[in-house]
C-alpha cells in the first residue's frame, strides 16, 4: 500500500495518537490530514508532527483512502453525515467509538454504496486527554477491535488491517453486540465504578482531609476517573442496557458482601478477598495468552467471520 491518504477526524487523545503513530510507523509516502471541532487541537497536531495539514473544506477529503472517525461517541453519526458525499468510491470508514452496536445500524442507513465502514476500537487509554496527551505508542500490544458488517467484501477489510497493523496493535474481530457486552464489563463499568468511589467523598464533609492521606491504593483505583467527561456521558447513553446491566451485577456482588459484613461472617468475607485474588492473578498470569479473539499473528478473513 503507498501513496495513501488518511484523514483524521478528531485530534483528541485517540486520534492524535493514532496520527502519531502512523506516521512513526506506516509508510514514508503516507499523507495524514486532520481536522477538529478546535483550531488549536489542529495546529498543535501539525506542530507536533502528527499531521501533514489541516481539513479547512469538507472538499479536501475527496481524495482520501481512509477516514478515520475519532470524536465522541454522540458526534460520530452527526459528523459522517456531512462528509460522506465527498468521499469518493472506495473510501474506507472507520471510528474509535467504544459502543459498536448503535453505529454499526446508523453508519449502514448513512454510508452509500460503494463507500465502506468498518468499526473500530482500541482498547487503549489514558487519563488524560486532547491532542498534548496523545502518544506514539498508545496502541502498541494493545487490542485494537475490528467489528466488520456482515456483507463486508475481503478487499477493503483486508486494506484497513494493514493500516491498524502500523499502529503496533494486536487485532481482534468480534460482532458489535457481543463487543459492547464486553466493553460495558471490562472498560465502562471501571470507569463508572472509579468515578463512584471519587463521588463517595463527597458524602462526608472533610474531603480536603481525607485526599491529603490517600494513599497509593485510592490514587491508583481511581486514576481513570480523570478521563474525558463528555465521552463517558456519551459512551453512558449509547451502551445504556449493557452498562446497567454491569452496574446490576456489580450492585449484586457489593450487597453480598456487605451482607457477610453485617453478619460479620468472616469466611464469606474471606472468600471474597480470595476469590478476587485468583482471579487477578490468573488474568496477571494469561495477559499475553489469546483469549478466544483472532490476533494480528494470524490474518483475519472477513469471509471466515461468524455473525
Amino acid at each position: 500500500m503507498s501513496d495513501k491518504v488518511i484523514a483524521i477526524l478528531g485530534l483528541g487523545l485517540i486520534g492524535g495518537s493514532l496520527a502519531l503513530a502512523l506516521q512513526r510507523y506506516g509508510p514514508a509516502d503516507l499523507k495524514i490530514i486532520g481536522w477538529d471541532i478546535d483550531s488549536h487541537a489542529v495546529r498543535r497536531a501539525i506542530e507536533r508532527q502528527a499531521i501533514h495539514q489541516g481539513v479547512t473544506d469538507w472538499n479536501e477529503l475527496r481524495d482520501v483512502d481512509f477516514v478515520f472517525l475519532c470524536t465522541p461517541m454522540l458526534q460520530i453519526i452527526p459528523l459522517a453525515k456531512q462528509i460522506v458525499s465527498f468521499l469518493k468510491p472506495g473510501t474506507i470508514i472507520s471510528d474509535v467509538g467504544s459502543v459498536k452496536s448503535l453505529l454499526t445500524v446508523e453508519m449502514a442507513a448513512i454510508v452509500p454504496e460503494g463507500i465502506y465502514y468498518i468499526g473500530g476500537h482500541p482498547m487503549t487509554g489514558r487519563e488524560q486527554s486532547g491532542i498534548e496527551a496523545a502518544e506514539e505508542n498508545l496502541f502498541v500490544n494493545k487490542w485494537y477491535i475490528l467489528t466488520p458488517a456482515k456483507k463486508l467484501p475481503a478487499a477493503p477489510f483486508a486494506l484497513l488491517q494493514e493500516v491498524v497493523c502500523w499502529t503496533g496493535a494486536k487485532m481482534a474481530v468480534m460482532k458489535p453486540d457481543r463487543h459492547d457486552v464486553y466493553a460495558a464489563v471490562i472498560s465502562h463499568l471501571p470507569h463508572v465504578a472509579a468515578a463512584s468511589l471519587v463521588n463517595t467523598l463527597g458524602l462526608y464533609g472533610d474531603v480536603d482531609e481525607m485526599l491529603e492521606l490517600s494513599g497509593g491504593g485510592f490514587r491508583d483505583t481511581t486514576r481513570i476517573a480523570s478521563s474525558n467527561a463528555v465521552m463517558w456521558t456519551d459512551i453512558c447513553l449509547t451502551n445504556k442496557a449493557e452498562i446497567l446491566q454491569s452496574i446490576k451485577s456489580y450492585q449484586q456482588v457489593l450487597n453480598k458482601l456487605a451482607a457477610a459484613v453485617e453478619q460479620e461472617n468472616r469466611q464469606e468475607i474471606s472468600l471474597f478477598f480470595t476469590a478476587a485474588k485468583t482471579r487477578r492473578d490468573q488474568l496477571l498470569e494469561n495477559v499475553d495468552r489469546k483469549t478466544g479473539l483472532t490476533s494480528d499473528s494470524t490474518p483475519i478473513s472477513v469471509n471466515d467471520l461468524s455473525h
